[in-house]
């Protein structure tokens, strides 16, 4: 049965998936403690179901893990956006008109029409930024906050599997598909402590894909057990353009 499932997006993500680069997603296996406290020893994939993984503890009976999506899922991605700021306040699904849209990530907007069951489209406008002579754009709005209908990215699950984290930097067709690139950090801060002990800003100009997708993995699960340092097991999730018209690519 085909399952519809959203997708919390950082901003580079978004950018990616909507420019068509990102095609491969990776997300944290959630790995069960075991009842007796006994450790783990390997995360497999599982003989009985090949989209699961058998997470084996010493001397114990090993648990099966599914993954949070499936081969065949829709899932629409969420990120942050703006509106209007006559809307500020209010919720998109209060509005008495459909307004613009602007996506945080990459700063191209659009006036979406909501698509309804018979039409299943949504015919758009794109534009680099915002039109002239609208209101002005207003505050920034979580992913959390997006509805269905403002999202331009849908994808299709097409195949799962499971990994080391670290075993993406050995893999460079790997970090192509999750849409890094050398420049993807440029011009982001980061921060330099001194000899001294004093912090100093600077910005890059160009990492290594690794490097980038190693920064950007940190700061999204950072003090977490998920951290790049602890190299987690992680899914790899592949994905394609829904079958249908796929209106949230620009």
């Amino acid at each position: 049965m085909t399952r519809t499932r959203f997708l919390a997006l950082k901003p580079w993500e978004a950018a990616a998936f909507a420019s068509g680069t990102k095609t491969v997603f990776r997300s944290p296996v959630s790995i069960p403690d075991h009842p007796s406290g006994a450790d783990v020893t390997e995360v497999v994939p599982s003989l009985v179901n090949p989209s699961a993984v058998d997470v084996r503890y010493k001397l114990q009976s090993p648990q099966l893990v599914m993954p949070p999506f499936h081969p065949g899922d829709v899932i629409y991605g969420r990120e942050s956006f703006r509106t209007v700021n006559t809307l500020d306040g209010v919720k998109l699904s209060d509005a008495e008109v459909v307004p613009p849209i602007m996506y945080e990530a990459d700063g191209y907007s659009r006036r979406p029409a909501r698509p309804t069951p018979t039409t299943r489209t949504t015919d758009v406008e794109w534009l680099d930024g915002w039109s002239e002579g609208e209101a002005e754009p207003g505050v920034l709005r979580p992913s959390s906050h997006m509805p269905k209908w403002t999202s331009r990215i849908r994808k299709v699950v097409t195949d799962v599997r499971v990994e080391k984290l670290h075993d993406v930097e050995r893999d460079p067709e790997g970090l192509a598909a999750e849409g890094v690139t050398t420049e993807t950090l440029a011009g982001a801060p980061f921060e330099i402590k001194e000899p001294d002990g004093s912090i100093k800003t600077a910005n890059f100009a160009w990492t290594s894909p690794s490097y980038a997708f190693a920064v950007l993995w940190h700061r999204k699960y950072r003090n977490t057990s998920m951290d790049w340092k602890y190299n987690p097991y992680v899914w790899v999730f592949s994905v394609a353009d829904h079958p249908m018209t796929n209106t949230g690519n620009r």
